[in-house]
């Protein structure tokens, strides 16, 4: 996992237990004070993390692009592979 990555989980992480420590002082408990915590803590992380969210995907785009120009050269290295034996089989035909 990249840093931003686990620097906006963490920071997700950190905002719902907040959220839940909040609810319950406040007299929420069970489903209730999940489900809230989970709204409220959503909708904070939204307008509150918003520069971590972005690093988070930027991160996350720099590896989808890594991954593609992997499968490309490996594409590339299989057609140029493919081509070669073609040539090979006709070459050997009297």
């Amino acid at each position: 996992m990249t840093a931003p990555l686990l620097v906006y989980t963490a920071a997700r992480a950190g905002l719902l237990a907040l959220c839940l420590l909040l609810g319950w002082l406040a007299g929420l408990s069970g489903i209730a004070l999940v489900v809230v915590a989970l709204l409220v803590s959503g909708a904070l992380s939204w307008f509150l993390l918003q520069r971590q969210r972005l690093a988070m995907g930027a991160a996350v785009e720099r590896s989808v692009q890594h991954v593609r120009g992997r499968m490309r050269a490996r594409t590339a290295a299989e057609d140029a592979y493919v081509e070669q034996l073609q040539r090979d089989s006709l070459g050997d035909r009297p």
